[in-house]
């Protein structure tokens, strides 16, 4: 009988501590965190989109600009001010977390006029027409197996060219660009460099760091050829007027800088084929 109310007892406290255990989940809005995302007009005439408010973890597809309208200028999408993106309407953003926040996402407006007009997502210099040529690449002969360097360089050409982006990038003999592969301590993956006049890149040299890459897919295992590939789109982002950022939002670019990303990206991005429409109209 003894044992009996101490089983009891027990059995009285446990259900104590689970109910309490419930109030404090609950009450702690665990699950019920929510994100409101609001669009300002970016100093345009008309009525801007309604609101959205989203359970987290959740999604939000946004808005198109409506009737906003801006003369002189074309919408060119949503800009978060804190990451210096240019998301374009229909994009589809994932939340995570468990705190409540407020966001503000603001229409950018682009110049209709003849000349390109650089956002926040854009470098000082871009190259100056949307066929852009370049030597055929160079091999250092240091380095290992060039066709399969040659081969996954090529499919970054093609990754643009194909993307619907309005560039394309040919070899052309004649050219004056350049293309390299060569071993170096650099701990970058590759960088530009060139010939800048204004806002114009007219000459540029693209360099593809063997040692890095190799590195890099030794301590990732991941396939080299896609490496080689994902550095190469990247760098040609930088050419066509695309800048770093210290983070991949949403998965939705291949211009995260630092140290490179350990599943990569093999094709522009959808943040990235919008900010080079917005400098190149037409291919």
């Amino acid at each position: 009988m003894k044992n009996k109310k101490q089983l009891q007892r027990i059995s009285t406290i446990l259900a104590a501590f689970i109910a309490l255990a419930m109030f404090q989940f609950i009450g702690s809005g665990c699950g019920g965190s929510t994100v409101t995302i609001t669009y300002l007009a970016g100093g345009a005439s008309g009525t801007v989109p309604a609101s959205h408010t989203v359970e987290t973890p959740g999604s939000v597809t946004l808005r198109g600009h409506g009737n906003l309208t801006r003369t002189g200028y074309r919408f060119g999408g949503w800009s978060r001010n804190t990451n210096n993106l240019i998301y374009p309407a229909g994009t589809t953003i994932n939340w995570s977390g468990t705190s409540s926040a407020s966001i503000e996402m603001t229409a950018v407006w682009v110049s209709t006029g003849a000349a390109a007009q650089p956002t926040m997502g854009h470098s000082r210099q871009w190259f100056p027409t949307a066929r852009v040529h370049m030597r055929p690449f160079v091999i250092d002969p240091r380095v290992a197996s060039s066709t399969l360097w040659q081969t996954n360089m090529q499919r970054g050409l093609d990754a643009w060219s194909s993307s619907g982006a309005n560039v394309s990038f040919i070899t052309n003999s004649t050219s004056n660009n350049n293309v390299n592969v060569l071993p170096s301590p650099d701990p970058r993956g590759g960088w530009v460099t060139g010939q800048p006049s204004g806002s114009q890149l007219l000459q540029f040299n693209i360099v593809l760091n063997s040692t890095t890459i190799i590195n890099h897919n030794t301590r990732h295992r991941t396939n080299l050829g896609d490496v080689i590939t994902y550095v190469m789109v990247h760098e040609l982002g930088h050419v066509v007027g695309l800048r770093d950022y210290p983070v991949n939002p949403h998965g939705l670019t291949t211009m995260m800088y630092g140290t490179m990303q350990s599943i990569p990206i093999l094709e522009p991005g959808q943040l990235d084929r919008h900010h080079v429409n917005i400098l190149y109209k037409t291919r």
